[in-house]
C-alpha cells in the first residue's frame, strides 16, 4: 500500500535545545564548528518519518530501539556515502 510521505519533523520541534547550540556557534568559521548530530539526542523513523527523542524509545527484548507508533526499528547512527567511517 503506498502511503503519502509527510516531511519530516523539524529538529526545533523535537529538541529546542540543540537548535540554540547551533544558533550560538553560527558565529564561528565554519571550519572550527563542532559537528553537530541530531543522532546525539534523537533517533529516527524511516516509516513514520520523525525524529523521537531516546526516551521516546521502546526498547525490545534485544535492546534495539523501536517506534512506539509503528513498531519499526528506529535509525541510530547517520548513514554516509563513499565509505566514510
Amino acid at each position: 500500500m503506498n502511503r503519502p510521505r509527510r516531511a519530516p519533523t523539524p529538529l526545533a520541534e523535537v529538541a529546542p535545545a540543540l537548535t540554540k547550540e547551533v544558533s550560538v556557534n553560527l558565529g564561528k568559521k565554519a571550519s572550527s564548528l563542532p559537528i553537530l548530530s541530531r543522532y546525539r539526542i534523537a533517533y529516527y523513523c524511516s516509516r513514520c518519518v520523525r525524529w523521537l527523542l531516546h526516551e521516546q524509545a521502546v526498547l525490545d527484548r534485544m535492546g534495539r530501539p523501536r517506534c512506539p507508533r509503528c513498531g519499526s526499528l528506529l535509525r541510530t547512527k547517520p548513514w554516509r556515502r563513499g565509505g566514510e567511517p
